[in-house]
């Protein structure tokens, strides 16, 4: 049978100011369902740097958007769940497969997508919102 749990999602106003509310959250669902400190750290950065780019370059700044967040473990697996409204933007995409080529921002990004599977799914139509999910295996997690 598999292990199914999750904590209630919240949503935040899409401000930068909002995050250390998002990293909270991350951390104290990763106690509440059992998922060890390393993979916690890992999907705090990944999740605090994606919704810090859908923040930036989805919303624009625009702060009256708002992004809503759920924690929650299947199995072995931990899964993060960001929806918005925004235009649609994926917070994955980036040239962060070269490190050199970056500037001063954009290695959140590089490490985000290094100790997680990220996927992004864009708004098929003004009723629909995007979706980025950010996955960890708790038992297959190389990344450490």
């Amino acid at each position: 049978m598999e292990r199914r749990s999750s904590i209630p999602e919240i949503e935040i106003p899409a401000r930068l100011d909002q995050l250390a509310v998002v990293r909270s959250y991350i951390e104290q669902g990763c106690m509440e369902l059992c998922v060890p400190d390393r993979i916690c750290w890992a999907l705090v950065l990944a999740v605090d740097e994606l919704c810090s780019n859908i923040i930036r370059h989805g919303y624009q700044g625009n702060s009256s958007g708002v992004i809503t967040i759920r924690l929650e473990r299947q199995g072995t697996m931990v899964i993060a769940t960001l929806c918005d409204q925004s235009p649609a933007f994926d917070p994955v995409r980036s040239d962060s497969t070269v490190p050199v080529r970056l500037s001063r921002s954009g290695h959140g990004l590089l490490l985000a997508n290094h100790v997680a599977t990220i996927h992004y799914q864009p708004k098929s139509d003004r009723s629909q919102g995007n979706t980025t999910t950010i996955s960890i295996d708790l038992e297959g997690a190389s990344h450490s």
